[in-house]
């Protein structure tokens, strides 16, 4: 009887052990297609990080690229203005030569009436005194000097290649120039930011900072979903 018992005990325990044995064979099989499927992912991870690398450099290739153009683009503006710039001088001038030859020339025209002015007081009065008449009373000649009369003889003074006269002008176009030094390099990045004059590079990165999140602002509302 106690044959019999210790048989059963050992028959049971094969049995627990056999599927335990089942169970750990699975497990392992289990295992082994969890970690091929994981081997798959990593080589699929790999595969991806090589190509967003490969489009990466491509990118930045096609940045470089682009800032080339943008300098150059921005050589050529800058040319352009001040060819434009001269050309706008040089009528101004011409402008101002031909009024002041005509001022000139009225200029002489006024000389001759109040030689010929003085000549026929002078022979008024003449006749006056015969007749014990009053002297000639000569009124007082018409102002025509304009305002601003000593600056314009200041500038004629000084010539084409003296500092200009309108300080705040100029200041003023100096600042619209920097300001297009300033917003073209917020918009071409680092790179641009190096071309900068020293004391424009502070502001230079403040406005590439702005500029950063105002686009990343920009796209964020564009890709959102539609409601």
């Amino acid at each position: 009887m106690a044959a019999e018992l210790r048989s059963e005990h050992v028959s049971s325990d094969i049995a627990a052990i056999e599927a335990e044995l089942t169970r750990v064979a699975e497990e392992d099989v289990a295992t082994k297609a969890a970690l091929a499927a994981l081997e798959e992912e990593r080589a699929a991870a790999e595969d991806r990080i090589r190509l967003l690398r490969r489009a990466a450099d491509e990118f930045e290739q096609r940045l470089e690229v682009k800032r080339r153009e943008l300098r150059e683009a921005q050589h050529d503006e800058s040319e352009a203005r001040f060819e434009d710039a001269l050309q706008q001088r040089a009528e101004t001038a011409e402008a101002f030569a031909k009024t002041l030859r005509q001022a000139l020339a009225t200029l002489a025209a006024l000389d001759r009436s109040r030689s010929d002015l003085l000549a026929r007081r002078e022979a008024l009065e003449t006749f006056r005194s015969e007749d014990g008449g009053e002297p000639v009373d000569l009124p007082d000649e018409p102002e025509f000097r304009p305002d601003g009369w000593e600056r314009l003889l200041e500038t004629l003074q000084r010539g084409p290649e003296g500092p200009s006269a309108d300080a705040a002008a100029a200041a003023a176009a100096q600042q619209r120039i920097e300001d297009d030094l300033l917003n073209a390099a917020a918009e071409g990045g680092p790179w641009a930011l190096q071309k900068l004059p020293e004391h424009l590079r502070e502001e230079g990165r403040r406005r590439r900072q702005e500029y950063t999140r105002a686009s990343r602002l920009a796209g964020q509302r564009g890709a959102a979903p539609e409601e």
